[in-house]
């Protein structure tokens, strides 16, 4: 199996309720994270220190693993042995350091191997052929090597051009036009969500947008659903032939038996035919309040018994 977790942010009690009611066994599962493995939940070194040490587990880059690492460095926390990524984000206003207290606190908290660790994390992982991770989203039409890695880490949403609302967005002080034939933002109200615009053809497992929720789109499914945020952690799970690496889809399916684990979860297939499963765990508390409280949705299906993909 190919298992996709959303956001943890520190919440690792619920991730060890979540992968029991799977059965995860390393042996057998590949296991891929959507980054933000830190800050909020009350756990990130246990967090870190299990998606580092345990078998076939990988993840991005999350926005707040960078940031934790920016912040640390700045404060004196990260040791200057430990190289840290240097992104060229000058055309966005960087928070100040000594404000983030979390992000500080939290730094204190990791063990130098887990600090290297988040240091080392890649911008998205290609776990199949017809597959990709990455923590907020990508620019459609453009290959993975030529994306922006602040919109890896951060966008929500694509805007063509400035909208009436937004017209006085200014980027280096100049009015905010497109970079390139799309251009990425984090506000939800500019433009439109980067997966209605994205068709394909890697589906592609996401995180970073707790406010929608969770988000099922034809090639992109979203999965933080807010576990910090008194929320649910959310994964999808992806059979796959172990020999072949072979991924189960709506041609294949017969021939893959039906598990245990499978009566907790909903089905879903993606418009390229891969069949996944999603699976919640509510969260234990609220570890932090939201801006703006959401409720996650339950997984709701059609009359056939799959998810509905809309």
């Amino acid at each position: 199996r190919k298992i996709f977790v959303g956001d943890l942010h520190g919440c690792f009690d619920e991730l060890m309720f979540l992968l029991n009611r799977i059965n995860h066994d390393p042996k057998r599962d590949e296991l891929y994270f959507v980054g933000d493995l830190v800050v909020k939940g009350p756990k990130s070194n246990d967090c870190v220190d299990f998606v580092r040490s345990t078998n076939r587990t990988y993840s991005v880059m999350g926005n707040h693993d960078y940031e934790l690492l920016r912040v640390g460095r700045a404060t004196n926390l990260i040791p200057s042995d430990i190289k840290i990524p240097q992104f060229s984000f000058s055309q966005y206003a960087a928070r100040d350091p000594l404000t983030m207290t979390n992000h500080i606190e939290t730094a204190k908290s990791l063990s130098k191997q887990n600090v290297e660790y988040l240091a080392s994390l890649p911008l998205h992982l290609s776990p199949h052929p017809k597959l990709r991770v990455v923590h907020a989203g990508i620019i459609p039409n453009i290959e993975m090597q030529k994306q922006r890695p602040w919109n890896l880490l951060n966008m929500r949403n694509i805007i063509e051009r400035p909208t009436p609302k937004h017209g006085d967005l200014m980027i280096n002080n100049q009015p905010a036009t497109p970079r390139q034939s799309y251009e990425g933002t984090g506000y939800h109200d500019l433009g439109a969500p980067w997966v209605q615009l994205y068709s394909g053809p890697e589906h592609i497992f996401f995180g970073h947008d707790a406010k929608r929720n969770l988000q099922i789109a034809t090639y992109a499914t979203g999965l933080d659903t807010g576990a910090c945020y008194g929320g649910s952690l959310t994964a999808a799970i992806i059979k796959c032939d172990e020999n072949t690496d072979d991924i189960i889809n709506s041609l294949n399916e017969e021939k893959y038996k039906t598990e245990d684990w499978e009566d907790q979860t909903m089905k879903y297939q993606s418009a390229g035919g891969i069949i996944y499963r999603l699976i919640q765990q509510k969260s234990s508390k609220v570890y932090i309040p939201m801006n703006k409280q959401e409720v996650t949705p339950k997984l709701q299906t059609n009359g056939n018994g799959n998810g509905n993909g809309h």
